[in-house]
């Protein structure tokens, strides 16, 4: 989930390593809570070891954005690192920017509604007030953009690190109830055998389908022109430290989930599950714990994919992609309100469009996701052959490019939907892109 400029305004070059994880992580770390439900109404017990199976590539795409923080020291991540690779491509790095705000808009509705259900499970039938409920929270949410209202850095770090205490304690009392049930045998073998035919196809699709649990990478790229220097060091520290935690995490969060809890919750309310799963090894006081964690650190993501959004669409109009009043400015408040009316509206709209169904948001939300994580591997691809680097470090993220690219096919193929409309608002961004670059291009030269 993605956070940059959206986080806080800080001091250029103040955020030290310890911060700069917090702030990726709190992006990273809300896909936890949602994942392993969507995950196991698409591909079932196959989800923990295709994550497993994703895992390699996640760790070599995180190390490029470590690569693109520290060629990019001022942020602006997908289009900036775009813009330097194919400076003479104008298409790329607008192409970039349109699937950034996708992702963007995704990420709003996706973390909103998500931190709704799981402050409803607490009382189940309120869950049919959630889509209601999301548009009183994003017209909030607007109203408080409007007035200038921002996160700091350091608060994000604060409920990261709430919701890291409350997700260890819960693998540790996932860890007690599978040692006093005798089930650590069964939940590995239910990893390894998930009780379906491991084809080739259907492993393709389970690693497609997947990288919704690693979702957030994009934020480091943002965060560099507020990473201390140098840029590099700080954001290779942070960067290992996420993939260490992450990848801990996040398989054995949803192997757990899906061994303990009950067939018909996950069925019936796989917004929720982690909320159950501490339920059913920890008591109320867990889930509770869980609750508060998840609605925190969710309703914080949502916020700040707004931020970032509303600043890509700034900064887009400032190169001269998008419509001039898209950075106009308030005349008292001093905030760019066209642009953060209209990252609080898409959202809500597509809140509205798939009446808060978390897996149809998360099929939506792939699209833009891994268009931008496979545009960036490539830019790094070309500046690294640019600069003369054949080495095994190259060839290797060659492959990771291929393999996200790969992943991106396979989801427009297998989600028709999230590509009419991902792939839809993407060409009208594009579109208007490119006519206005062509308009800008002409006034310089006049």
């Amino acid at each position: 989930m993605s956070s940059s400029e959206k986080a806080a305004p800080v001091k250029i070059h103040q955020l030290g390593w310890i911060l700069v994880f917090a702030v990726v992580y709190a992006d990273i770390g809300t896909s936890i809570f949602y994942v392993p439900g969507i995950l196991y109404g698409g591909i079932g017990y196959l989800a923990t070891l295709a994550q497993v199976i994703t895992l390699g590539v996640f760790i070599s795409i995180a190390l490029k954005y470590v690569e693109i923080c520290r060629r990019c020291p001022d942020g602006g991540g997908v289009v900036s690192v775009n813009r330097e690779a194919f400076s003479n491509l104008t298409f790329l790095p607008l192409m970039g920017g349109a699937l950034i705000t996708v992702d963007y808009f995704l990420t709003s509705a996706i973390s909103g509604v998500s931190g709704l259900f799981y402050l409803a499970s607490l009382y189940p039938p309120a869950k049919i007030w959630v889509v209601p409920a999301a548009m009183v929270l994003f017209t909030i949410l607007m109203i408080l953009n409007l007035i200038g209202i921002r996160e700091s850095a350091s608060l994000t770090s604060t409920f990261a690190t709430f919701e890291m205490i409350v997700i260890f304690g819960l693998l540790g009392a996932c860890g007690w109830w599978l040692f006093a049930h005798h089930a650590w045998g069964p939940l590995l073998s239910q990893v390894f055998h998930p009780g379906v035919q491991l084809t080739l196809p259907l492993l393709l699709t389970g690693y497609a389908s997947t990288w919704l649990a690693y979702s957030g990478l994009e934020s480091a790229a943002q965060l560099s022109g507020a990473m201390k220097e140098p840029v590099g060091k700080t954001a290779r520290k942070a960067m290992w430290l996420v993939i260490i935690v992450v990848g801990l995490l996040s398989p054995t969060i949803t192997a757990s989930a899906l061994y303990i809890v009950p067939d018909n919750i996950k069925k019936n309310d796989p917004e929720s599950l982690l909320s159950a799963l501490g339920l059913a090894t920890g008591g109320h006081v867990l889930e509770w714990g869980v609750v508060l964690a998840a609605t925190t650190l969710l309703l914080m993501a949502c916020n700040t994919a707004m931020v970032g959004n509303y600043h890509v669409n700034v900064r887009l109009s400032d190169l001269g992609f998008m419509p001039s009043f898209l950075r106009k400015r308030h005349p008292r408040l001093g905030t760019p309100y066209w642009s953060i009316i209209i990252s609080a509206l898409i959202p809500m709209v597509i809140i509205l469009i798939t009446q808060g169904d978390v897996d149809a948001l998360g099929d939506l939300y792939n699209f833009g996701l891994l268009g931008t994580l496979t545009l960036s591997s490539i830019a790094v691809d070309s500046l690294r052959w640019r600069d003369g680097e054949r080495d095994a470090k190259f060839w290797f993220g060659l492959f990771t490019s291929f393999a996200l690219l790969a992943a991106w096919v396979i989801n427009m193929v297998n989600k028709p939907h999230a590509l009419l409309f991902g792939g839809g608002l993407a060409a009208i961004l594009i579109a208007v892109g490119m006519s206005r670059s062509e308009e800008h291009t002409s006034e310089l030269q006049s």
